[in-house]
C-alpha cells in the first residue's frame, strides 16, 4: 500500500487531508495493522486512480457486496486528482492553491 501512495506522489498528510481522515489513521492503514476497513480502502482507491476491487485485492480485504456505499462526496475522483497535481507544486504554488480554494469555498456565488 505504500508503495502505492509513493508511486503517485502522495504521503499521509495529503491523504490524510483528502479523505478527511485522520494521519494516524491512514499510517495504520498503509502498515496494516489492524487490517484495513473496506471503507477505508473504497475512500482512497479514487486517490490512487485504481479500481476499489483491485485495491481491496492487494489489501488481501474482502467486502460483502453493498458494503461500500457510495461516497459522500460526489466529485470524490477530482479531489484525488487535486491532490495528485498539487504534490508536484512548489510549496509557494500549493499555498496559491489553498488561498484559491478558500476564497472559492467562501464565495456563495459558486
Amino acid at each position: 500500500m505504500r508503495g502505492l501512495l509513493e508511486n503517485r506522489g502522495l504521503n499521509t498528510k495529503s491523504v490524510s487531508r483528502a479523505t478527511g481522515r485522520a494521519r494516524s489513521t491512514i499510517a495504520s492503514l498503509l502498515a496494516g495493522d489492524p487490517p484495513p476497513d473496506p471503507k477505508a480502502l473504497a475512500e482512497l482507491a479514487p486517490l490512487l486512480h485504481m479500481p476499489v476491487a483491485d485495491l481491496l485485492v492487494i489489501a488481501d480485504v474482502s467486502a460483502e457486496p453493498g458494503e461500500l456505499e457510495p461516497q459522500p462526496y460526489e466529485s470524490i475522483e477530482k479531489l484525488g486528482r487535486l491532490v495528485e497535481v498539487a504534490t508536484n507544486l512548489t510549496v509557494h504554488q500549493v499555498e496559491q492553491l489553498i488561498e484559491a480554494a478558500e476564497r472559492l469555498r467562501d464565495d456563495p456565488g459558486h
